[in-house]
């Protein structure tokens, strides 16, 4: 890391500093509400009577990614929301194959390779941190959700107009394996797109999945060619996006969840790539990094509303209007609000 950058994780760190501590825990005292025991019924009465029916997104943070307490009360609150307030969609602090997996699996249309939520996860969440996925408490979540979407679908056969509970990933360090994906999804939807888009990755795939080691040659050996990687990995999301439209048949033939999934995973490449280059530029490595995650989490919640609400109309068509997608979010507590200064997102670029 340059002194410069050092210089202004400083200087923002100072920002920081310039409130007094008293402010903050007074802020917290006001704010806060202490909850003595996570399973007393009133705990969860007095955080259900806070969220009104009209609430469509419901942030659950946790401090420690790993403390098991945090895991209990969030997965109960979740069940909660589900049950009592009509959520449908939870999006993870995970990369977004694994989270496929897990939408598949509890989906009731959908065929899954897992005999159950255990096989699932243990497969699926390989790399750092799969601690926060391969546990007891949110492995019977996802058994929980299957059978909720069971009792849903059953639901749906007597004319309840409510959706079944899907899963989505927010994170972007799948960068080797959403190139796989994409590809195989385009050699059954567009082949000659598959083999352009095998074409521009190639420069990616010389590093085996070694997204960190990609991330020093594009600061070193590979600079002078960081602006064509960039284009080509862009061309390949933009073909992706417009094929989508143009060859409309072609591209329905696996469905509208598989067309999601093949343009998220073309966005993971992009961001993914932005994200590994910038974690060894001169610039401040993580504090720059930072906002390059929290962009892609946010830009996919806004997509994901008009994606749902677009096959709402497909099914329900004029019905549509009575499925409000609502959302909760699985993430670390810091990205769960806004930094006006902060030394880990960067104090010029932090509303996301």
């Amino acid at each position: 890391m340059s002194d410069n950058a050092t210089t202004n994780q400083q200087q923002q760190q100072q920002q920081m500093s310039t409130v007094p501590d008293e402010v903050i825990v007074d802020a917290i005292k006001n704010h806060a509400n202490i909850f003595h025991n996570i399973n007393a019924t009133e705990t969860y009465d007095s955080i259900l009577n806070n969220i009104s029916d009209s609430t469509r997104f419901v942030f659950l943070g946790e401090s420690t990614h790993g403390t098991e307490e945090y895991y209990q009360f969030r997965s109960n609150i979740t069940k909660l929301l589900m049950e009592k307030k009509g959520f449908n969609v939870l999006c993870i602090e995970g990369d977004w194959p694994n989270a496929d997996n897990i939408r598949k699996y509890i989906r009731t249309a959908d065929h899954s390779n897992f005999q159950n939520a255990n096989d699932l996860l243990l497969n699926s969440f390989q790399s750092f941190p799969k601690w926060m996925w391969q546990n007891e408490v949110f492995r019977d979540l996802v058994e929980w959700m299957k059978q909720k979407n069971k009792a849903i679908k059953e639901e749906q056969k007597n004319g309840a107009f409510i959706d079944e509970i899907n899963v989505y990933g927010l994170d972007l360090y799948s960068m080797s394996e959403s190139q796989q994906k994409l590809e195989e999804f385009l050699d059954i939807v567009d082949p000659n797109l598959a083999k352009k888009a095998r074409e521009r990755y190639s420069c990616l795939k010389e590093f085996d999945g070694q997204h960190q080691k990609y991330g020093r040659a594009a600061n070193g050996k590979l600079k002078h060619l960081v602006d064509d990687i960039q284009k080509n990995l862009m061309k390949t999301l933009t073909d992706v996006q417009f094929g989508n439209r143009e060859k409309e048949t072609q591209y329905c033939l696996l469905g509208p969840d598989e067309q999601l999934s093949a343009e998220q995973n073309a966005e993971i490449v992009v961001n993914g790539e932005e994200y590994y280059r910038k974690s060894h530029s001169d610039d401040g490595g993580g504090v720059v990094t930072w906002n390059t995650r929290d962009q892609h989490s946010m830009f996919f919640i806004t997509y994901i509303q008009i994606f749902l609400f677009n096959v709402h109309i497909l099914i329900y068509v004029c019905i549509s209007v009575f499925l409000t997608n609502k959302i909760i979010m699985y993430t670390h507590t810091y990205h769960n609000h806004r930094f006006d200064y902060n030394f880990v997102s960067g104090a010029n670029d932090d509303a996301n």
